[in-house]
């Protein structure tokens, strides 16, 4: 009798001991499910890439603290009632929502973006360009040694048009084509085919770059003894690049290593430009282009640790000084600013990595607390 009474008194609470334990596993996995979630964008997300894209926190840092505010479905009117005034949140206005009713705010509130100031010196991004036949595969050549980089992803055109049997009659495009004109004079009847001459100066490549390590041995450290053949030009990823003179084509891709993606162009006095580290290529091989002509974005594909242009003029084969021959190069005075500028892109792409890293941590650390509780429940 006392054994099946004590049964009885078990059996009456049990449903409600399963329900808890039901409810205390379903709190403890909810966590880690959005832990795992959260995590995964932030891997998926270099910050380093990010200097020119708008940032919501920043909007609304510029407009001032924000009020919380509360989903609520907003009440009908009647046709004779008016509507209600909405709140305009540019910086010519900032405070008009500091000591408003949350409530009153809710049905109405928008957030509108600062506009921008023209006076200042914004950097001018290039224009969207979607190639006619779409892009070729996003191939990565990635490399281990001294340093783990990789030279993607490649994005380059798919070549169309008259390009791709200009590139097959005279057989560029190709990597074999880059280290064959690359190692000495190119063929007489390669330069007889572009139609333009070059002029004596280079124009600046990168409008929105100044310049940065320049040409000869000029490395430090274990790389000082190693040649340095071209300048580079820092600048934010996406700015426009310019064709320094008309010529032709010779190569674009990411096959050479070190280079991500690459663009050389030949010009009709058997001088070659390269145009190393771009995001991506707006040109194919076999393709005329013209000086000024927007060719690639900047990127920081290849062996590099920030966004800049590599860029290389070399005489046949050998590589030479390209910086007294530059042409409307930005004053000095223009080259601080830009450097101001990307010394803030710099800093706040930091701050954001390191709130991206602190987060990841405190969210394993939160994940691994609920992994132990669940262990030790079940224990």
């Amino acid at each position: 009798m006392v054994q099946t009474s004590r049964n009885r008194g078990w059996s009456r609470f049990a449903p409600a001991a399963l329900g808890v334990l039901i409810g205390v596993l379903i709190w403890m996995t909810r966590p880690v499910d959005e832990i795992r979630r959260e995590n995964r964008m932030v891997l998926e997300t270099d910050p380093a890439e990010e200097p020119l894209r708008a940032e919501p926190a920043l909007i609304a840092t510029s407009l001032g603290a924000m009020p919380p505010v509360r989903h609520e479905e907003p009440q009908r009117r009647t046709p004779d009632e008016p509507n209600e005034p909405s709140v305009n949140t540019t910086p010519d206005a900032p405070t008009a929502h500091a000591n408003s009713n949350v409530e009153t705010l809710a049905p109405s509130f928008t957030l509108t973006p600062p506009a921008r100031d023209e006076t200042s010196r914004a950097t001018p991004l290039a224009e969207l360009f979607e190639p006619p036949l779409g892009w070729m595969e996003p191939i990565r050549r990635c490399h281990r040694g001294r340093r783990f980089f990789c030279d993607g992803p490649r994005r380059v055109p798919v070549p169309w048009g008259e390009n791709v049997e200009r590139a097959e009659r005279l057989g560029l495009g190709t990597r074999r084509t880059y280290n064959v004109i690359m190692s000495g004079p190119a063929q007489p009847s390669l330069l007889r085919e572009i139609p333009d001459p070059p002029e004596p100066t280079l124009l600046w490549p990168v409008p929105s770059g100044f310049m940065g390590r320049g040409f000869g041995y000029v490395r430090r450290g274990s790389l000082a003894s190693r040649l340095h053949r071209g300048v580079d030009i820092p600048a934010p990823i996406g700015a426009p690049i310019r064709a320094v003179n008309p010529g032709i084509v010779i190569y674009s891709g990411n096959g050479v290593r070190g280079y991500g993606n690459l663009i050389v162009i030949l010009h009709q006095d058997d001088t070659r430009s390269m145009y190393a580290h771009l995001r991506e290529a707006r040109v194919v091989g076999g393709q005329f282009v013209s000086r000024g002509e927007v060719i690639g974005e900047v990127g920081k594909t290849g062996l590099t640790r920030a966004p800049h242009l590599h860029f290389e003029w070399r005489l046949r084969a050998m590589p030479r000084d390209p910086t007294s021959r530059f042409a409307e190069r930005p004053s000095r005075a223009e080259e601080i600013e830009l450097m101001h500028e990307a010394a803030d892109r710099r800093e706040a792409a930091s701050i954001r990595l390191e709130e991206r890293r602190e987060r990841a941590r405190r969210n394993r650390d939160r994940a691994e607390r609920a992994r132990s509780a669940t262990g030790n429940r079940f224990d």
